[in-house]
């Protein structure tokens, strides 16, 4: 009997369970890979920023940093191309987080306006910054993709639960390889929110921000600058201290994390590969 058991573990290409312990049943669901991309572009300057980043594998850096760490049902594409317009997203129907080139402009445009920037900062400040954002930003959408692909399911709006994915993995994955990522995502909605006046008496502008599925830009910056220093980010205190957090809302931001971290371990944990 113990020889059909081993025999019928090689056909299949399981490990024998008594060999390594028992392996959950519902694992062995999850072998979907991170697939890099490059898409097309609509200019040659666009052409231009897609060769830096091939040159640099950011998009293979991105995939391999979701393969080691996150379980998947199916295949989820990561990659860059052209959009028409700022933005970063995933797409369900292509199983893609698309960064679009137009973002990275976008990005570049608010760090020339940052006077601040201009004067304080120096070449290397600027690059971990911009870094940052980018890891950011592709740390949400990465959300989004779990919650999509492996069909977890939640309450509220998905954006705030993308956004708070976002803080955990940085906290714990990334800060501890010392890259800074909440904080440079928080300067990028604070320069987003400041470019962007609510104009009160447009009120077919203000319908559309207060209908739109994300907080406003000014609500995130204090809830990440929050969520930052409740989880003891190394970098949560020059977060709060950036935004200006209130005193008020920061002596909640313990108990808020907490609930942050039993919500996320709740929903995601079993998603999550051993570190």
């Amino acid at each position: 009997m113990l020889r059909t058991v081993v025999f019928f573990c090689f056909l299949v290409g399981l490990t024998p369970v008594f060999a390594l312990g028992p392996v959950p049943f519902e694992e062995l669901f999850y072998k979907g890979r991170a697939v890099a991309f490059y898409g097309e572009t609509d200019t040659p300057k666009h052409a231009q920023v897609l060769q830096l980043f091939k040159s640099s594998k950011l998009a293979e850096r991105m995939a391999q940093l979701t393969q080691g760490t996150i379980r998947l049902r199916t295949n989820l594409n990561i990659g860059f191309e052209s959009c028409g317009k700022p933005n970063a997203f995933f797409d369900s129907n292509r199983a893609a987080i698309v960064f679009c080139v137009e973002m990275i402009e976008l990005m570049m445009e608010q760090a020339r306006g940052d006077t601040e920037v201009a004067a304080k900062w120096n070449r290397e400040q600027f690059a971990r910054t911009f870094d940052g954002v980018i890891w950011g930003i592709f740390l949400h959408e990465l959300g989004h993709a779990v919650i999509s692909l492996n069909r977890i399911a939640i309450t509220g709006r998905e954006e705030d639960v993308a956004d708070q994915f976002a803080v955990y993995y940085a906290i714990n994955f990334l800060e501890p390889r010392n890259i800074s990522v909440v904080l440079p995502t928080i300067w990028f909605f604070n320069r987003l929110a400041k470019s962007s006046v609510i104009d009160a008496e447009n009120t077919e502008h203000v319908k559309m921000l207060m209908a739109d599925e994300h907080s406003l830009n000014d609500q995130r910056i204090y809830n990440l600058a929050c969520w930052a220093i409740g989880g003891k980010s190394k970098w949560g205190t020059f977060a709060a201290d950036y935004v200006g957090l209130p005193q008020e809302r920061g002596d909640r931001c313990a108990a808020e994390y907490a609930k942050l971290d039993y919500g996320i371990k709740s929903r995601f944990k079993k998603y999550f590969l051993p570190r």
